[in-house]
């Protein structure tokens, strides 16, 4: 199974396809420009995603303030996207 792992920091933003054995197929990192609106993000994380050239079958996110029962963002001080949800966000 391959995951998509989607690591969100207030800087930089790190991004791969990875085998449950840690083999990375496809990796990038995009600037997280996180005092920007979180659409704006999502949308160049799709366009990343988009350059990629293997499937995924689950994600798994990390980022500070990510709470884990409902995937919003709540309190962040490195990132301006406050109470967001991120989770329902990426689902559509």
């Amino acid at each position: 199974m391959n995951i998509l792992g989607i690591d969100i920091g207030g800087t930089n933003t790190k991004i791969g396809i990875v085998t449950e054995a840690g083999k990375v197929f496809d990796h990038q990192v995009i600037p997280t420009q996180a005092d920007r609106p979180l659409e704006d993000f999502l949308q160049r994380l799709y366009t990343t995603l988009d350059s990629f050239e293997n499937d995924f079958e689950a994600v798994g996110i990390g980022m500070p303030n990510l709470n884990p029962k409902t995937g919003a963002i709540q309190g962040s001080v490195n990132l301006s996207w406050s109470d967001q949800p991120l989770r329902d966000k990426l689902k559509e």
